[in-house]
């Protein structure tokens, strides 16, 4: 095994001869604990937070194993991922540490498919494996779901850093896996690495374990960057035509992957058509396969390329077909064209004994839906001698398999060319036969051709059935019509003992096909099929309600049940509800005598069977008939049961059959009433019209609960009924309150609460109602529901077993809006919980998880709210200096936790100014953050003196979060985030602003950054800069002043009138455009509008805002 571990890089060693593992014996300390814990509950900003903590020792991070724990993270966001990994670092973690499975972060983080987490840590210098192998099988891991068109700037970003530090092992070791490892994710991720990954010619033409060379892997792909590739490696000595282990050739590969582009420049490239892989295709067969016809136009210009570079055009796959014989079965006719006309051979057989005209008449029918398309090239085929009749191995003619594939155009064709067509496939079928089987209107077209050609129209076929029997049997009537008029015998029984009326009876009646007018007299007859069954019955058992109200006229005993023992009446009440036709049949069927009170072997009546199949108005006309409604069907439901199982009730009323004398309150077999199952289902109509009819509401269902228990289970139920028991107990001996409450039923709990329902006091571990509720968000009524539990004598300060009011635990949630409303309904906000926290720390404090004292998930909360609820909690006589027990004060935890935009407000309320140095320092780096109120200009002075030392660090200088780009001051920073009201703070607090007014970075940061908010400010500061010696003719980098830059930039046209503030007609500035021609600017103050003039009149000018423009002003176009 060839080690790499004494490769150097110019980026260091590759690997670390001897990595760190910890021992198992080392004990674990309370931080370990919390940090391990941390990660297994996938807690990351909570990790960061603690990873910034003073009290965290390198033997912590490591004994918690983070670093692994992290890589195996793929979840976690980058930024805060690589805000982990720095304060990781930063402790002297080694990142080359295994954990106990012998791995160290990067391996782990390719086998968690964490690519980002790779990237950071090889371009931090992370060993790789200590062999060719072990590189090779991890670079396979990481890359394994990798896909093109995802993240493919990082993809190629760790592509370029694996290279980096592998190129001279992989260029000059014996072992060419990780070379061609690595030339396959180039060739896939960073086309532009892959030319320095070859030096020989032999390398070239190297073939991977998969058996691929450069070529086959640029094949792959067909944007221009690898065409670029394919010319380049060629000029290098790439093999053009080199077969892989499949034995295809780039040129097969592109093919297979339509990849049209770089098809082309290898057939330029003399790439050959004609050389077969393993499976005997060539690039010619596969191509000639191509099925896309959408798409034919786009590759025709290929064809003739293909054969060009072809030295055999007749050559066969392994199945024996030619190019020819697969443009046929594909229909790509353009194709056959051009093959004809360069040599292919029309008249081979493959070895299934198929011909051109066999693999055409295979093809998709839409191919000849246009005959004239194809004609051309038929009539080609035929010259280049294919025979006509020639049958394949099964014994079918090219004229048997169009007619069975439905390709009409091409049966047309054919029939030309043929004189006997009676002669049956090899199912036994003739054309006519297998036209009869197809419902298309160029079958119908067809049918005299054919029946001419065919001779005998009454033909059996294998199965023993005629033409019209096999039309009838598919329900083609219009060809049923069409047999019959050329003389078919019709009166017959078919193979399955059915006359072709019997079908029509059998036949899809929502289809509307009319009645033949030679089946009519027929049907009247109501013949008998084989199994005893009439034209009635059958029309009845299928639904087809239209042939029933034809001959119900003829029919002796219309009480006649049929071979399975039901009788017309019953069929049609059970046929599906979309087949139903009318309730005046019914009504016929009744007065012809038909018995409505029968019941089927189940004991099932036409009622039962009736809402059994959900025929409403069916039912209400045998009720009004005088049917029994009340007794139950054979499954133990009444009809009131069915109504309430229903979505179609508005068809039938509660009412009606509660007039029938139908029990409201009867129960099934499960032991239901219909009330139960109204409101199981919800159909809230139903069981308001059951509740109004006087069903039982108290009564329990099949598993013991009450309907008001069930509407507590329900979310949106109607909760309206009369008569409901609030203080009945379920099985499990709650009341329908209790159970409101449990499931979050917040509209009925309340209804509950205001109807007088009873609740136990305390619930488990000592909690009360409050403490429940502050688990949950603030909803729409919650202030409704504090106030009623409030007025039945719950203590909403009552602590808990775990010594927690309820607005500790609403904040332990993260539920602030919760605990705003429990205050304003009076809660304490100056006691502590059980760990010595008030609410004002819990706020300030970094919130991610529950499981960890106060780091817990904190709803989304604007600013100004957050805000609010820090001056209620001092408004409340919260101490805004007391510390916790972590010894911190509030600003203290603002500024650890980057809370900065509560820092100035904690200061305006009175917060001490005590921080460490470091604390100091990252106030200071995010004072650009700070918001501070209008009237807090003294506090905030105070505050940047007291961070910057007396000014000594005001002129401090910091990289960015990403630590990229050059160092910005703090003044820089905030123009950069437009707070200008902290930029001002900072100029008359001494810093320095000469260089950025020497080289006009301010002024171009002030234009690029206006947003037209804050007009005043904005003054303020050009005032200031202006008395700190802002030359406003600065030109930019343009060679533009910034009034002239910003008059010609929308968004920036307002900052030129604050230029020029005295509008007058004695104020006329001047200044030069950048091409020594001087313009000066008037204002019109009758119309406010600003004009510029030249030396020969009128120049421009901008107007006021329009309606099509948010920007008080905006010029009206560009300055010509």
């Amino acid at each position: 095994m060839e080690s790499i571990t004494q490769s150097k890089m110019s980026s260091g060693p590759i690997i670390i001869q001897e990595m760190p593992s910890l021992s198992n014996s080392l004990t674990f300390t309370k931080k370990t604990a919390e940090l391990t814990s941390a990660a297994e509950s996938s807690a990351w900003t909570l990790i960061d937070s603690l990873l910034s903590a003073d009290n965290v020792t390198k033997c912590d991070i490591e004994q918690s194993f983070l670093l692994q724990k992290l890589a195996a993270a793929p979840e976690v966001g980058l930024s805060l991922a690589r805000d982990i990994l720095k304060k990781i670092l930063k402790h002297e973690v080694d990142i080359n540490m295994m954990d106990k499975n012998k791995d160290t972060a990067v391996v782990v983080a390719a086998r968690c498919d964490n690519t980002k987490m790779v990237m950071e840590l090889l371009s931090r210098q992370a060993a790789l494996p200590p062999d060719v192998t072990h590189v090779c099988s991890f670079l396979q891991t990481l890359t394994n779901n990798w896909k093109p068109q995802e993240t493919p700037y990082m993809h190629a970003l760790v592509v370029k850093l694996l290279w980096d530090r592998l190129q001279d092992t992989a260029l000059h070791s014996c072992h060419k896996q990780l070379h061609h490892t690595l030339v396959r994710l180039a060739v896939t991720f960073h086309t532009s690495l892959v030319r320095e990954m070859f030096v020989t010619e032999q390398q070239v033409n190297s073939v991977d374990s998969e058996g691929m060379a450069v070529l086959h892997r640029v094949a792959m792909f067909d944007s221009d960057d690898h065409v670029r590739l394919l010319h380049y490696f060629i000029s290098k000595g790439a093999n053009v035509n080199l077969q892989n282990t499949s034995g295809d050739t780039p040129l097969h590969i592109a093919a297979k992957n339509s990849n049209w582009m770089m098809m082309e420049a290898l057939l330029h490239r003399q790439a050959y058509s004609d050389v077969t892989n393993c499976e005997q295709l060539s690039v010619l067969h596969i191509m000639a396969s191509y099925t896309d016809s959408k798409r034919f136009s786009e590759i025709e210009h290929l064809f003739q390329l293909l054969i060009f570079n072809n030295n055999n055009v007749n050559k066969k796959d392994g199945e024996g077909n030619t190019a020819l014989h697969l443009a046929a079965l594909a229909g790509n006719i353009t194709f056959m064209k051009t093959l004809l006309d360069h040599g292919a051979r029309a008249d081979g057989v493959n070895d299934e004994q198929k011909t051109v005209l066999h693999m055409m008449a295979m093809a998709k029918k839409e191919v000849f839906s246009n005959i004239n398309s194809c004609i051309n090239v038929l009539v080609l085929t035929l010259k280049k001698g294919v025979d006509i009749q020639q049958k394949n191995c099964d014994g079918n003619s090219a004229l048997h398999l169009a007619a069975k594939h439905d390709n009409g155009g091409l049966v047309e064709f054919l029939l030309k060319y043929v004189d006997d067509a009676a002669q049956p496939d090899s199912e036994g079928f003739n054309i006519l036969h297998r036209l009869a089987m197809t419902i298309s209107s160029q079958g119908h077209s067809l049918f005299h051709k054919v029946a001419q050609k065919v001779g005998d129209i009454n033909a059996k076929s294998k199965t023993g059935d005629t033409a019209i029997q096999l039309a009838a049997k598919c329900q083609n009537w219009d060809m049923v019509k069409l047999l019959e008029q050329e003389g078919a015998a019709w009166d017959e029984l078919d193979s399955e003992g059915f006359h072709v009326v019997h079908r029509y009876a059998m036949g899809d009646n929502k289809k509307h096909y009319s009645l033949p007018s030679f089946l009519e007299n027929s049907m009247h007859r109501n013949p008998r099929c084989w199994t005893g069954d009439t034209v009635l019955h059958l029309a009845a058992r299928h639904g087809n309600w239209s042939v029933v109200k034809l001959i119900v006229e003829d029919v002796d005993d219309i009480n006649e049940v049929d071979s399975e023992g039901f009788t017309v009446i019953q069929r049609l009440v059970m046929s599906p509800t979309d087949t139903f036709y009318d309730n005046s049949l019914i009504s016929h069927l009744i007065e012809l005598g038909a018995d409505y009170t029968c019941r089927d072997q189940n004991g099932d009546t036409v009622l039962h069977l009736a809402t059994k199949y959900g025929h409403w108005k069916i039912v209400k006309h045998l009720a009004n008939l005088g049917a029994e409604a009340d007794t139950p069907d054979s499954e133990g439901f009444s009809v009131l049961h069915r109504i309430a199982t229903t979505d179609r009730s508005h068809l039938v009323t509660v009412e009606e059959f509660a007039q029938h004398g139908t029990s409201i309150n009867h129960k099934n077999l499960q032991g239901n009433t219909p009330l139960h199952l109204a409101v199981h289902h919800q159909n809230w109509t139903v069981a308001e019209k059951l509740v109004n009819c006087g069903a039982d509401v108290n009564d329990v269902d099949a598993e013991g609960f009450t309907v008001l228990h069930r509407l507590g289970q329900i979310q949106n139920s109607d909760y309206s009924y009369r008569g409901l028991s609030v203080s009945t107990q379920d099985s499990r001996g709650k009341t329908p309150a209790e159970l409101a409450f449990t499931l979050k039923r917040w509209k009925l709990f309340k209804h509950l609460l205001e109807s007088g329902a009873h609740l136990n006091p305390i619930l488990r571990n000592g909690n009360s109602y409050f403490h429940e509720l502050a688990k949950c968000f603030s909803h729409d009524d919650m202030n409704d529901i504090i106030r009623l539990l409030l007025s039945r004598g719950f203590d909403i300060n009552l602590r808990n077993d775990d010594g927690d009011t309820p607005v500790h635990v609403a904040a332990d949630k993260g539920n602030w809006d919760t605990v705003k409303t429990f205050v304003e309904h009076g809660a304490n906000t100056n006691v502590l919980d059980s760990k010595g926290y008030c609410l004002l720390h819990k706020r300030l404090k970094k919130q991610t998880s529950q499981r960890f004292g106060y780091h817990v998930i904190e709803e989304p909360s604007t600013y100004k709210s957050h805000v609010e609820l820090l001056r209620t909690f001092v408004a409340r006589g919260e101490d805004v200096n007391r510390r916790g027990p972590d010894n911190k004060t509030a600003l203290q935890l603002a500024v650890a936790n980057h809370r900065w935009k509560v820092v100035g407000e904690l200061i305006s309320l009175g917060a001490d100014l005590e921080l460490s140095h470091d604390e100091k320092l990252s106030a200071l780096e995010h004072l650009y953050c700070f918001a501070w109120e209008s009237g807090a200009r003294e506090k905030m002075y105070s505050f940047i003196k007291y961070i910057t030392n007396d000014g000594s660090d005001i002129n401090i200088s910091f990289q960015n979060e990403r630590g990229h780009g050059n160092p910005k001051t703090l003044l820089q920073k905030s123009v950069e985030k437009a707070n200008l009201q902290v930029a001002i703070a900072l100029v008359e607090c001494g810093a320095d602003v000469s260089q950025m007014l020497r080289d006009g970075a301010l002024l171009q940061l002030l234009k690029s950054r206006y947003s037209g908010v804050d007009h005043t400010t904005r003054m303020r500061f050009l005032d200031l800069l202006i008395s700190r010696g802002l030359d406003i003719n600065t030109k930019q980098r343009g060679a533009d002043t910034l009034v002239l830059d910003s008059t010609g930039h929308r968004g920036s046209a307002p900052l030129s009138t604050d230029l020029f503030p005295n509008k007058s007609e004695d104020f006329v500035p001047s200044f030069s455009d950048g091409n020594d021609d001087f313009i000066s600017i008037n204002y019109d103050n009758d119309s406010d509008n600003i004009i510029y003039y030249d030396g020969t009149g009128f120049f421009g000018s901008m107007s006021p805002r329009t309606s099509d423009s948010d920007d008080p002003y905006y010029s009206g176009g560009e300055f010509s």
